[in-house]
C-alpha cells in the first residue's frame, strides 16, 4: 500500500456525500488531480495528463502528504459544522470536582455533554408543569394590571373632563354674577330715574306748569 492510500485511509467508500465532496475539494485545489478507487485496498490520488493517468505521488510525496492532511481537515470542520447545527457552545466556570462528578455520571457509554444535555432535560421536564404555570398567572396579573391602568386612565380621563367643565361652570357663574351686578345696577339707575321725573312732575303740578 503506497503511502498516498495509507493517508486517504479516512476516506468511507459508503459515504457518497464523502466522496462527491472530495471530487469537488479536487477540482478546486488540484484541478488536474481525481480520486480513484482501489479495490479493495482503498483510493489513490491520480495526476491526470494527456496520455495517462498515473499516481500523483510518485511526484510530489510531500506535498502531497500536506495536501490531504489539509483535505482531510477540511472535511473534518465540515463535518464539526455539520454536527453542530442546532448546537452551540457554552462556557461556564465551575468548581474544580464537577468535571471529575461529571465523568462520574458520564460513565463509559455517554459524553460530558450527553450527560450534562440528559441532566437539564429531565430537570427541566420536571420543572416545566411549574414554570408554565408560574407563566400563565404572570399573563393573568399583566392582564388584570393592563385592565387596571385602563381603568385609571378613563378615571383620569373623567376626572380631567369634569375639571373642565367645572372651570366652564364656575366662568359661566362669574359672569351671571356679573351680569347680575350689571341688572341690579340698570335697576337703581332705573328707580332713581323714575324718583326724579316723580318728582319734577309733582313741582310741575304744584306750580301748574305743565309745559
Amino acid at each position: 500500500m503506497s503511502s498516498n492510500q495509507v493517508l486517504l485511509k479516512w476516506i468511507d467508500k459508503r459515504n457518497k456525500q464523502q466522496l462527491e465532496w472530495i471530487n469537488q475539494y479536487l477540482k478546486k485545489h488540484a484541478p488536474f488531480s481525481c480520486l480513484k478507487e482501489l479495490n479493495p485496498t482503498g483510493f489513490e490520488i491520480y495526476f491526470q495528463d494527456n496520455s495517462m493517468p498515473f499516481p500523483i505521488s510518485v511526484l510530489i510525496s510531500d506535498e502531497l502528504k500536506l495536501f490531504i492532511n489539509k483535505m482531510r481537515a477540511a472535511w473534518r470542520q465540515k463535518v464539526f459544522r455539520s454536527k453542530k447545527n442546532g448546537k452551540r457552545t457554552y462556557s461556564f466556570v465551575m468548581s474544580t470536582d464537577i468535571g471529575k462528578r461529571l465523568k462520574t455520571l458520564a460513565g463509559e457509554k455517554n459524553s460530558i455533554r450527553e450527560t450534562l444535555e440528559f441532566i437539564i432535560n429531565e430537570r427541566f421536564d420536571k420543572e416545566l408543569p411549574y414554570i408554565t404555570e408560574l407563566k400563565e398567572k404572570t399573563l393573568k396579573l399583566q392582564s388584570k394590571i393592563t385592565e387596571k391602568g385602563k381603568d385609571n386612565l378613563w378615571i383620569k380621563e373623567q376626572n380631567h373632563k369634569l375639571y373642565l367643565k367645572s372651570n366652564y361652570q364656575y366662568d359661566e357663574i362669574a359672569k351671571l354674577k356679573e351680569e347680575v351686578k350689571k341688572l341690579t345696577q340698570d335697576k337703581a339707575d332705573l328707580s332713581n330715574e323714575l324718583k326724579q321725573l316723580k318728582i319734577k312732575h309733582n313741582n310741575q303740578f304744584r306750580n301748574g306748569n305743565f309745559e
